[in-house]
């Protein structure tokens, strides 16, 4: 439902400049209102994540509601008595949308500082440049890769094709958005020019303002700080010097009030869209409607333009102009195209997708209407949509906390009654995991930590190194290779010789496997830590070859054998445990190791259904023999495991599972 803010926030500042400019009359109002109220009212009827206070102070919404008011103030103000006191007052020489506004903003701050306390004005300015600098701090937010807030040198490269290093759709659509802006500015004929050079400033200031990380401006320091503001105070000011000057006289004003207001919305609608870009990688995408219309705009409208010219000369070089435009249009469009045509056979429906459609065929078909389905927010929407089945969180994210507790509790943790007490606060009855959660665990991993980031993990992966292997007299050393960090410190001792390997500078760099000839582990993996240039040898206490076996002491972490595969020219060559998924002490504990990995069903957690891989489900068709469902093959690919829930009879409803309130000290980074 976010996209929603696009089509207020588009409206509002539309709506905000044609008041500016005098182009609201009563007319207008009513019919504005009319839409707002609606709006309001349709949301809060469909949902309940909206309150009327919600929407009223939120800076998607607000902006949209604000400018009603400051129509209804203009009305009250200029068309009644106050009219005569504003002289008085010396208001004269201010516009008439000018000083409306004005009260409109004094008004509101009194009225919300009275309500919501004095602070609540400082807050949201501090909360609108967290936005507009930082637009994702929180947690939640910066472990999502979608969330990350991209360089223009990354999402410049979206905007191809690329031409001796220019982004040919990008200068296309930003030249174009400033030729627009001139264009809807052709009333004006001195001041047209100005206004030009103050809004194209402001789009530069806007876009190379967090140019890239290593660069003077990234977005973040002082300099790009300054030049990121210094945009839109020159265009204020280049444009407000001549708005006064301009109102003061009839033919000014009738100038602003003859500028299309399809041309604002459109201008608003970009600018915004620009802002989306800049803040995270998933909203990317959110520019490309208005990117698209400024483009066939510029390939349109200067080709009017440049047939009216009457100097041969200045012709000549119009219509080269518009033969460059037209011509890198063309070349953008099929490039897009091209690219588009070559990946979408591989794209829809590809094999994960086709996984998916299985699982949830199974869902419609073997669990009843009213189940709820507990998993990773990822797959909210598809457990709804393709499933029809309710989930307990999904993509919108509605609650950022009940995404903090199913990874820390469902997920991540190792006491199976807190998984199930917070299962039951949602009337969970059943459990999905999905093989991507092997990758996405240090993501819900770090939301589902405390303050100190208690759970906080990965699942690395090693491969068998053949070249190593070490033949015994009953027995084979086999080495894994691959190397990773440590997720915390660890203390270790061997024998009366404490070990101490610190995390962030010490690594696990191979894993030793010890087999006898039946191909089963006899003795514990041995971790090769690497530290200040010395190697440790640790024991592991646990491995999985097709059962989890404890071989009683050694430090807390496990390994969990899979099978391998490559593609050769005569097929594909499958290495039965040629690699492996290691667990830290952290991780073999947790309850995404014991139900996914190791599958270990308990009276609470019955596995009912299991969807393989589709490249494991085609190697197992042809005949292929392999010991686990969840193989290396171009990555982890396992099954969509779902488990049904039986609760003990004593559980009973825990109200602190379903808070909604997400302490500060775990929210932020």
């Amino acid at each position: 439902m976010g996209g929603y803010i696009y089509v207020t926030l588009s409206i509002g500042v539309a709506a905000t400049i044609a008041f500016i400019l005098g182009k609201v009359d009563r007319h207008k109002v009513t019919v504005y209102g009319i839409w707002i109220i609606l709006f309001i009212v349709l949301m809060l009827a469909i949902s309940t994540r909206f309150t009327l206070i919600d929407f009223v102070a939120s800076t998607s919404v607000g902006p949209s509601i604000f400018v009603l008011f400051a129509m209804l103030v203009d009305i009250a103000v200029f068309e009644t008595g106050l009219k005569n006191k504003l002289v008085k007052w010396k208001f004269a020489e201010i516009p008439r949308p000018a000083t409306s506004l004005i009260f409109a903003i004094i008004l509101g701050i009194v009225a919300f500082s009275v309500i919501s306390g004095p602070m609540f004005i400082p807050n949201k300015i501090s909360s609108l440049k967290d936005q507009l600098v930082t637009p994702t701090a929180d947690r939640l937010g910066v472990t999502v890769a979608e969330n990350k807030q991209p360089f223009f040198t990354e999402w410049e490269e979206s905007f191809g094709p690329h031409i001796r290093g220019i982004a040919l759709t990008f200068w296309l659509f930003f030249i174009g958005s400033v030729h627009l802006f001139y264009y809807s500015m052709k009333e004006f004929k001195k001041e047209r020019a100005w206004l030009t050079v103050g809004y194209a400033i402001f789009l530069v200031t806007l876009v190379f303002s967090r140019y890239s990380e290593s660069s003077a401006l990234n977005g973040t320091n002082f300099t790009s700080l300054l030049f990121y503001a210094v945009g839109p105070l020159i265009f204020i000011f280049i444009f407000g010097r001549h708005y006064l000057k301009s109102s003061k006289i009839e033919e000014g004003r009738e100038k602003f009030k003859n500028v299309d207001f399809g041309f604002i919305l459109l201008l608003a609608f970009f600018v915004i869209s620009l802002i989306s870009a800049r803040s995270a990688v998933r909203l990317i995408m959110m520019l490309v409607p208005s990117a698209s219309i400024m483009v066939a705009y510029f390939a349109v409208v200067p080709a009017f333009s440049a047939v009216k010219v009457k100097d041969s000369f200045w012709k000549i070089v119009s219509v080269g102009l518009v033969l460059v435009i037209l011509i890198s249009t063309v070349v953008s469009g099929y490039a897009f195209y091209t690219a588009i045509k070559a990946t979408a056979p591989g794209q829809v429906p590809s094999a994960y997708t086709q996984q998916w459609q299985k699982a949830m065929a199974w869902v419609r078909e073997e669990t009843p209407p009213n189940a709820v389905f507990g998993h990773w927010w990822d797959y909210g929407y598809w457990v709804q949509s393709i499933g029809e089945r309710a989930t307990v969180i999904d993509g919108g994210n509605a609650i950022p906390y009940w995404d903090h507790m199913m990874g820390r509790y469902a997920l991540t943790g190792p006491d199976e009654r807190q998984a199930l007490d917070f299962l039951y606060a949602h009337n969970t009855t059943y459990f999905l995991i999905d093989s991507t959660d092997i990758g996405k665990y240090s993501a819900f991993s770090s939301i589902g930590s405390d303050k100190n980031y208690d759970r906080a993990s990965f699942l690395p992966t090693f491969q068998r190194d053949e070249s190593q292997l070490q033949e015994r007299k009953n027995s084979t050393l086999q080495v894994y290779t691959g190397g990773t960090g440590l997720d915390g410190d660890i203390v270790y001792d061997n024998n009366g010789t404490k070990i101490f390997l610190p995390s962030g500078r010490a690594g696990l760099a191979a894993i030793v496997i010890e087999k006898d000839f039946n191909d089963d582990v006899i003795s514990n993996p041995q971790g090769i830590f690497v530290y200040e240039g010395k190697q440790y040898g640790i024991p592991f206490r646990y491995a999985f070859d097709g059962e989890l076996k404890d071989f009683g002491y050694g430090l807390n972490a496990s390994v969990f054998l899979i099978p391998s595969a490559e593609q050769q020219s005569g097929g594909v060559n499958i290495k039965q445990d040629g690699a492996l998924i290691y667990l830290s002490e952290k991780v073999a504990p947790s309850q995404l190791a014991k139900l996914y990995l190791y599958k270990q069903e308990t009276d609470s957690f019955k596995l009912v259904h299991s969807e393989d891989d589709f490249v494991v489900a085609s190697m197992k068709s042809q005949g292929a023999v392999i010991e686990n469902d969840i193989v290396m093959f171009g990555g982890i690919r396992g099954p969509i495991r779902i488990w049904e829930i039986n609760y003990p009879d004593d559980m009973q409803f825990d109200e602190q599972y379903i808070s909604t309130y997400y302490p500060e000290d775990i929210r932020g980074v």
